[in-house]
């Protein structure tokens, strides 16, 4: 039997900001700084495939640009560009349609992220086996009845969903 290693690196929620939230007793700035330090090192250390973020990676759509120029130092040295959802907090009132005005729409004009969507992201892998990866970004009433954004109907692939 062979055994086929597809190594997906997923992290989420960093909700990156410039002071501290109101429950944190440590310097959350300083701190989410080390971890997302730690999080490249593990990237980086391993044969990773591909870096997957589940959304939220700023507490704001509008974040200071000081703050964002300490993180995008951090961020463009994972080994290879994020895979993405847009979460409720990177854009305004909840619309992933303003996120062109937003610092995560500038990161994915960077090419430092890269946003999933429910159009399946095909990849073949060295042995001919087949992964989609899709993604569906917050939007209001994402749980209502309409589910469609996030329910896929490709068979014989290996999924992943965000």
């Amino acid at each position: 039997m062979t055994v086929i290693y597809y190594e997906v690196f997923i992290f989420t929620d960093a909700h990156i900001r410039g002071n501290n939230p109101r429950s944190r007793k440590d310097n959350f700035y300083e701190t989410l700084k080390e971890k997302l330090n730690e999080l490249v090192d593990v990237a980086q250390d391993n044969k990773i495939d591909h870096i997957i973020f589940g959304g939220d990676l700023f507490d704001r759509p509008d974040i200071s640009l000081a703050v964002v120029k300490d993180f995008i130092k951090i961020i463009k040295n994972f080994p290879l560009p994020i895979l993405c959802v847009i979460g409720n907090h990177d854009v305004y009132g909840q619309n992933p349609y303003t996120v062109n005005r937003t610092v995560l729409g500038l990161l994915e004009e960077l090419g430092i992220v890269e946003f999933l969507s429910n159009t399946p992201k095909i990849i073949n892998t060295e042995h001919n086996k087949t992964i989609q990866i899709t993604g569906s970004h917050y939007f209001y009433d994402i749980d209502g009845p309409d589910k469609v954004s996030y329910i896929v109907k490709e068979k014989n692939v290996i999924m992943l969903f965000m």
